[in-house]
């Protein structure tokens, strides 16, 4: 009965300090509820409440958004302007009705008429696919370089005459032996 009591206390105090969006605290204390009383204390509800508060759940829907969007932009920006210039450049070759017949039945122009009448093999639909994986994996790499730290400088260093360990050029005191420098 104690034991119950208790955990019931760690959960009412880890919601409150959900509610004061001390999140951190309010994880301990429920996870504490819970090896109190496994049977009796927080719910995996509640728990995941505070995961959800606690930013990780909402930072990921936020990027899985921002993902799709990126994607729907990116494949109009490739089929809307780079094929079109990279069929002029080439041309005026359309990749999307680029394919090989595996059967003799098949004899349509275009790959939607050839697919129907059997199996083909649609090269056309790939070198497009991979041209829109080179142009999204350059946008990506490009952001993902706008977000780099850059490298810190590296220290100067000397060598303590007296302990031979490494100290900093601009101290005067040695921090391992704090011999007089």
């Amino acid at each position: 009965m104690l034991r119950r009591a208790l955990a019931i206390a760690y959960c009412n105090r880890g919601f409150a300090l959900t509610e004061k969006l001390e999140l951190d605290k309010a994880l301990a204390d429920l996870e504490q509820a819970i090896k109190i009383d496994p049977k009796y204390g927080c719910s995996f509800s509640n728990r995941g409440r505070v995961f959800a508060l606690k930013g990780n759940l909402i930072d990921m829907a936020v990027a899985f958004v921002m993902g799709a969007a990126f994607v729907k932009l990116s494949t109009a920006f490739i089929e809307d302007l780079i094929m079109p210039l990279v069929g002029k450049i080439s041309g005026g070759i359309d990749f999307t009705n680029k394919f090989v017949p595996l059967s003799d039945a098949v004899t349509a122009t275009n790959l939607a008429d050839a697919k129907k009448q059997g199996a083909v093999i649609a090269y056309g639909d790939f070198i497009t696919i991979g041209i829109n994986f080179v142009i999204i994996a350059f946008v990506v790499w490009r952001i993902s370089k706008l977000f780099e730290k850059p490298a810190a400088p590296p220290l100067s260093v000397r060598t303590c005459q007296f302990c031979k360990m490494a100290v900093d050029d601009a101290a005067t005191r040695c921090p391992h032996c704090t011999s007089q420098l």
